[in-house]
């Protein structure tokens, strides 16, 4: 955390990370009345999370509670923080850095916003609050659709799917889904035969999300909130792959072991090696967002969505070296999916639509028409 003069200057260190605490990151500062004094979030790798409150020109700090959130102080006395989902108001006392009796809720359904604990609303010093509900995805039924877009087969039950990733072996399903009234999101596999399902993560209060299959089938690697995790499919302990301050998120693991990964502000591609020296090494790097990488069959060619064109569409490059880029859709593409033998590439529109490229093989990929199958909707 730093401090800066309103009339500016060079910023100063406000406050070191606790080593005590592990503590990795400090989040959304406020000052309290005197001008001195100041509330913050406090992230740590050993379990001790909270609300906290500092001094300037102090090294000490108080620990208010073990509520996650960003936190904002109302006069004459009280503190509007959330936890999970709902908004509470907490009586406070700023002269002796307090809070008092119990809280009070006076908002439900809060949105939260991903991978961090910040929740979307702003209160006055007047009081005046606004603040963002939870947005609804709404549950989506899974199904096996003919090339012409018919429906055939449904699977399983509509839930609340978030992203889903198909396995090798093209029987199951690695998805997210969300942990019920907590604010979290945990990773399940489904059984395309049954469409059971089957919990891979625990995290009640946290997001475990984009994970991508070994080569085998027999694991998945994905992002927890301190850096890269492995887990076998069915059981056993997850072990941390790669540890980072910056989001990190896996999309491909590659046959020789290696994994792609996304930086979280989506402006560079990574490749970490899973054995021996673990040094990420940066393919790509650039000034617009970019997301969803999906490497071809051969390894040879990767699809990515950008916003280099100011909206999303989807481009090709040679991989892992990303020259030789050509832009795909024509009118807003995103999410590109490789056919197994490499000879077409689908994505979809920003209207829902799916759309194929055929992908013609030689010494430079060509691209063919463009068709359209069938709008996808949720249901």
């Amino acid at each position: 955390m730093f401090r800066v003069s309103a009339a500016g200057g060079e910023p100063k260190a406000a406050l070191q990370l606790d080593k005590s605490r592990q503590e990795i990151g400090q989040l959304t500062p406020q000052f309290l009345p005197d001008g001195r004094h100041f509330l913050y979030s406090s992230q740590t790798n050993s379990g001790k999370n909270g609300l906290y409150a500092g001094l300037l020109d102090s090294k000490e700090t108080w620990r208010l509670s073990s509520v996650e959130s960003n936190a904002s102080y109302v006069p004459p006395g009280i503190l509007i923080y959330s936890l999970q989902d709902t908004l509470f108001a907490h009586s406070f006392d700023p002269a002796t850095i307090k809070m008092i009796g119990e809280a009070v809720p006076i908002a439900a359904h809060l949105g939260r916003v991903v991978e961090i604990p910040l929740s979307p609303y702003s209160v006055s010093q007047s009081g005046v609050l606004v603040y963002r509900t939870r947005p609804t995805i709404g549950n989506v039924q899974l199904a096996w659709y003919s090339r012409e877009g018919k429906r055939l087969q449904p699977i399983g039950e509509p839930r609340e799917y978030r992203q889903i990733t198909l396995s090798p072996d093209e029987r199951r399903l690695a998805v997210e889904l969300p942990s019920g009234r907590n604010t979290g999101v945990n990773i399940w596999t489904v059984d395309l035969s049954t469409g059971i399902l089957s919990r891979l993560t625990f995290d009640a209060n946290d997001n475990d999300i984009e994970a991508a299959w070994s080569p085998d089938g027999r694991e998945l690697v994905f992002h927890h909130r301190d850096g890269v995790y492995r887990k076998m499919v069915g059981g056993g302990d997850e072990k941390l792959v790669y540890k980072s301050v910056e989001g990190l998120y896996p999309y491909k693991w590659f046959k020789e072991g290696s994994i792609l990964l996304l930086s979280d502000e989506g402006k560079k591609f990574h490749q970490l090696p899973l054995a021996g020296e673990q040094k990420l090494l940066t393919l790509m790097t650039s000034e617009f967002d970019k997301d969803e990488p999906s490497v071809s069959p051969d390894e040879r060619w990767v699809a990515y969505n950008s916003l280099e064109s100011g909206r999303w569409e989807v481009y090709l490059a040679t991989f892992p070296a990303f020259t030789e880029k050509r832009q795909v859709s024509v009118s807003g593409g995103c999410q590109p999916f490789w056919r197994k033998d490499g000879k077409e590439l689908f994505y979809l529109t920003l209207t829902g639509k799916l759309m194929v490229a055929d992908v013609r093989s030689g010494p430079r990929h060509r691209l063919g028409s463009l068709g359209c199958y069938f709008r996808l909707r949720s249901g």
